[in-house]
Parts: structure tokens; C-alpha cells; sequence
């Protein structure tokens, strides 16, 4: 009959289970760790709350205002809605012109001049006649050609300062125009700033600064490993230095040593013996040359 001397060794833990019962841990300390840290918030302004599933755990928040800031809110939003409609959908492309004003200023220094010219006309004819100077003379040619000089220059002012008012009109025409194209999201930027005004106002929920950490069970289960396997060996070392010393004695009757029949009872009667025989499965001292040991079945 073949025996095993001491206990199993201990089994190695599952790799696998250690490590989904270790995720189990984690993942519940997180979900501690929210729920631990996700406040709710209310202030005289509105309230801000956290959207929780079935196990607690936050998945969104609700930012609600009171009644009198919720109502503003809502006129504001339907404002801005109807400002949207009238935003630009295309790019700013301006038309401005002026060509009018240029020639009104023309048309009028021309009309404020022609009164005057046709008069200092006239009184040129009256002295250049009294002078006895002919038409077509060289005096009458030089008289007439300071006239025309001094009436280009009028005429060239009057140029410029239609181009100046055209200029100044085009100008106008510009601002205008880029007013209007800016003016709806000018007006739906400064809705937006103040719905965002009116939603600072509501409390925010927020995260806190409590933390548990989980514990590490993967070493905690190695660990123990470690050292259930470090006792396993430390108790085969002993049963392997008393089978040897065992083995020793039982045979010393081929080797000219002790017998395990000796006077008074001897080895084969004495603790030691009876444990050899128990450990060999002989049943009594006479049979222990035919004792079977299976020296495989020790670790």
C-alpha cells in the first residue's frame, strides 16, 4: 500500500478570478468615490442637481433658475430666436454711390457762379468799351483770359469739393451699410450675453474632495499564497529529515547497526519504531524488510 507523506501543497490562485474580483473592488470604490463627491447645489437664484442611474451613480445635471429669472430667460431666448432669422447668409458685400452728390455739388457751384459771371461779364464790356479797347483786340484776348483763369480755378475747387462730399458719402454709405449687415448679431451676440449672465447666477453642482481607495486585493491574495506555500515547504523539509533519519535506523540491521528487535522491547516497540511501521504501512517489526515506500509521494 503507497502513502503520501504530509498535506497538498497549496493551489496557486486563478490569475483570472483574482483579477475580475480585483475590477469588482475597483470599480465599486469608484463608484463610491462619486457618489461620495457629487453635491447637489441651490442657491436664492435657481438650483443645480445631479441625474443619477439605478445604483446612484451621476450621469448628468440639472441647472434649473426660479421663477422670475426662468421667465426673462424664456423672453430672451424667443427674442433671440427671431433675431436669427434676420442674420446675413452671405458675406458683406457693400454698394455704395455717390456719383449724385458729385454732381449736385457741381450743379450748385455752377448755379451760384453763372449770376455773378454774367454780371462781371457785363461790366468788363461797359470799361473795356470806355477804354475805347475793340473786341478781339489784344487788351480785350488778355482781359478775357484772366477772367477764364480765375473762373477755372472756381470751377476746379468746386471739382474738389465734390469729390470730398462724394468721398464723405461713399463713406457714410460704407458705415451704413455695414451697420445693418453687423446689427442682427450684434443684437443676438448681446442675447446670448445675457443668457450667459443669467446662468452664472445658478449655483453649480459640483465634485467635493472625499477618496477611498480600494483595496489591493490581487496582493492580498498572493501574499497569503506566498506564504501558505513558504509553510508547505517548511513542513516537508521536516517530515523528509525524519523519514531519513527513520530509514537509518530500520536498516541498521544491514549495516551491523541497531535491530528493530532489541532486548527490552527494542526499536521495533519503541515510539520511533511503531511510527516507522505506521509510516511504511508494515504492521509489525518482522516485516519491515517487506515495507513498500513510494519515495515519489513525499512532496
Amino acid at each position: 500500500m503507497e502513502v503520501t507523506i504530509g498535506k497538498d501543497a497549496p493551489k496557486a490562485p486563478d490569475p483570472m478570478k483574482t483579477a475580475d474580483t480585483q475590477y469588482k473592488y475597483s470599480k465599486k470604490t469608484a463608484q463610491d468615490n462619486l457618489n461620495m463627491n457629487s453635491l447637489n447645489r441651490s442657491g436664492p437664484f435657481g438650483a443645480s442637481t445631479f441625474q443619477r442611474d439605478a445604483n446612484g451613480n451621476p450621469t448628468g445635471i440639472n441647472t434649473s433658475l426660479n421663477a422670475g429669472l426662468q421667465s426673462g430667460a424664456n423672453s430672451i431666448i424667443g427674442a433671440l430666436g427671431s433675431q436669427a432669422g434676420l442674420l446675413p447668409t452671405s458675406a458683406f458685400n457693400p454698394n455704395v454711390d455717390a456719383s449724385g452728390i458729385r454732381s449736385a455739388y457741381q450743379d450748385n457751384a455752377m448755379m451760384a457762379a453763372q449770376p455773378e459771371w454774367a454780371r462781371q461779364d457785363k461790366q468788363n464790356e461797359i470799361r473795356l468799351s470806355e477804354r475805347g479797347i475793340p473786341i478781339g483786340s489784344e487788351v480785350w484776348r488778355d482781359n478775357a483770359n484772366q477772367v477764364g483763369e480765375t473762373r477755372n480755378q472756381y470751377m476746379r475747387g468746386a471739382a474738389n469739393d465734390s469729390y470730398i462730399a462724394g468721398a464723405n458719402e461713399e463713406q457714410r454709405q460704407y458705415g451704413n451699410q455695414l451697420n445693418e449687415y453687423q446689427l442682427p448679431g450684434q443684437m443676438a451676440g448681446q442675447n446670448l450675453g445675457l443668457l450667459n449672465s443669467i446662468n452664472g447666477l445658478t449655483p453649480q453642482a459640483q465634485q467635493t474632495t472625499a477618496s477611498a481607495t480600494a483595496p489591493n486585493y490581487t496582493d492580498l491574495v498572493n501574499n497569503k499564497y506566498n506564504a501558505d506555500m513558504a509553510n508547505y515547504q517548511n513542513k516537508q523539509s521536516g517530515i523528509g529529515q525524519l523519514v531519513g533519519t527513520g530509514l537509518g535506523l530500520l536498516t541498521a540491521p544491514m549495516t551491523g547497526g541497531l535491530s528493530l528487535g532489541a532486548a527490552g522491547g527494542g526499536l521495533g516497540s519503541s515510539l520511533l519504531g511503531m511510527g516507522a511501521r505506521k509510516l511504511f504501512n508494515d504492521g509489525s517489526p518482522q516485516d519491515a524488510s517487506n515495507s513498500k515506500f513510494n519515495l515519489n509521494n513525499l512532496y
